[in-house]
């Protein structure tokens, strides 16, 4: 579903977007999935996963069919981009924390191997899957195909039984100003700087 939209630029060029504006709404998405990241992994601690990622299944769902109405480049889209962006950061952490906490502690590194892997074969298969229904389809038919695939993926997270954390302390602790002591924590702050390079 996500990985479809790879497309979206081509979209934006046709409702008459330059190469900044393009960049400006693709990012949209990408800083609001950042910005929440930390409160979702909070509310999980507390709440457990399997909320976030029906909620997160939902809003994918929703926001995916959004792109229809939209016929501008303007606020709207931009909306629309960051409520994408937040439904891509509840399902992202969700579902990987979700499937961490299954794996056993032995094998927890396989695990998430495998989960990262799960993650970049649809971005390789993603942009191929758009080639062909956007060249049957157009735009339009990229958007089925990702409503589609974001319908399936909700359904299929449905039937899953809750999984509460365990009431163990952590690094990140719920308490005020957690998150932004494990930011700044000496020790992990080579981890973060390796990880921004990494990504970029």
């Amino acid at each position: 579903s996500y990985f479809l939209f790879i497309h979206l630029p081509r979209f934006l060029t046709e409702l008459g977007a330059d190469e900044v504006a393009i960049g400006l709404i693709v990012a949209a998405a990408a800083l609001a999935s950042i910005a929440i990241r930390p409160q979702v992994g909070a509310v999980m601690d507390r709440r457990g996963r399997r909320p976030a990622i029906l909620v997160g299944g939902v809003l994918n769902a929703v926001s995916v069919p959004l792109y229809f109405t939209v016929s501008s480049v303007g606020p709207w889209l931009v909306l629309v981009r960051i409520l994408h962006g937040l439904s891509a950061a509840l399902l992202f952490t969700s579902v990987s924390t979700y499937g961490a906490d299954q794996v056993p502690e032995a094998r927890r590194m396989q695990g998430l191997t495998l989960f990262a892997a799960s993650t970049m074969l649809p971005a390789a298969i993603g942009g191929w899957v758009g080639d062909v229904v956007l060249a049957v389809g157009g735009f339009h038919g990229v958007l089925f195909a990702a409503f589609g695939f974001a319908t399936t993926a909700l359904l299929l997270s449905i039937p899953l039984p809750e999984q509460r954390p365990a009431r163990a302390g952590g690094a990140f602790s719920s308490r005020r100003g957690g998150f932004r002591r494990v930011l700044l924590q000496g020790n992990l702050l080579p981890l973060w700087h390796l990880t921004l390079w990494i990504g970029i």
